[in-house]
């Protein structure tokens, strides 16, 4: 037997408010800089998996430049495969080749990642092949990756300055 059941609007709108009311609100920017929470057992870094998350993808950083708009940031758009190839071709750089030695683009992407060794942390790769990851712990490094293969990026040309980093 089957039984024909039937909602009125307000029945639907009812079980509708019901579902809206038990989900959480996600407030970005208090979040940007915490690493989503995964239970222990299910961690992609505890069963030796590297997983990125992208939080933010052609993003401009607000400075003023005579060469990077916000439109021009728009179209640095990385994938997760993008960003897995950075943190596995960078180089860990100083500071003072960080912040004084490349070219500094405007254009970036940020988010969080899982390494296969159960580290977690935020990332911020920029469109001059620049990066920083910083751990749980609030520890992090600067990297730069110079065998970076996709045309996102800037040529390894554009954001060196003369003898700043050696083709070694």
């Amino acid at each position: 037997m089957v039984t024909n059941i039937r909602f009125g609007r307000s029945a639907l709108f009812v079980l509708l408010a019901i579902g809206l009311s038990n989900c959480k609100q996600v407030n970005d920017s208090e979040n940007a800089s915490k690493p989503p929470s995964v239970p222990a057992n299910a961690s992609p870094a505890a069963n030796g998996n590297f997983r990125v998350v992208i939080t933010g993808n052609g993003l401009h950083s607000g400075n003023d430049t005579n060469y990077e708009s916000v439109a021009d940031c728009a179209a640095f758009q990385l994938t997760p495969a993008q960003v897995k190839e950075f943190f596995t071709r960078a180089e860990t750089i100083d500071d003072l080749t960080y912040n004084h030695e490349l070219n500094i683009s405007q254009c970036y992407a940020k988010g969080v990642v899982w390494l296969a060794n159960g580290e977690h942390g935020t990332w911020a790769i920029d469109k001059s092949r620049r990066g920083y990851y910083t751990r749980s712990d609030g520890t992090g490094k600067k990297m730069f990756c110079r065998a970076c293969s996709s045309s996102l990026y800037l040529t390894v040309e554009d954001v060196t300055y003369d003898g700043a980093i050696d083709n070694e």
